[in-house]
């Protein structure tokens, strides 16, 4: 793992679409974690018992849908290798 980026989301407040500025390198990994710490009125949610899916989006063209996990109230996936392969 190379990076892990985990932001707050409050259930509470308007949500919003993230734009991360992942750092992609061809023919990595798993190199990128990317998550989501879950709060409703600023409390952790516990989310046994939920799963967790990504979609990454590469070149603006391909959608990539991505098998996550989750450990307590933290949501997150493991970008795979189809994430930073360029054409």
């Amino acid at each position: 793992m190379i990076r892990t980026t985990i932001y707050d989301i409050d259930l509470s407040c308007q949500l919003k679409r993230i734009y991360s500025g992942v750092t992609l390198g061809e023919n990595d990994n798993l190199a990128n974690r990317m998550g989501a710490n879950v709060f409703r009125d600023g409390e952790a949610v516990d989310l046994s018992g939920y799963t967790a899916k990504g979609v990454f989006v590469r070149n603006g063209i391909d959608t990539i849908y991505i098998d996550g996990a989750v450990d307590g109230n933290t949501a997150y996936v493991d970008l795979p290798g189809n994430c930073y392969f360029y054409d």
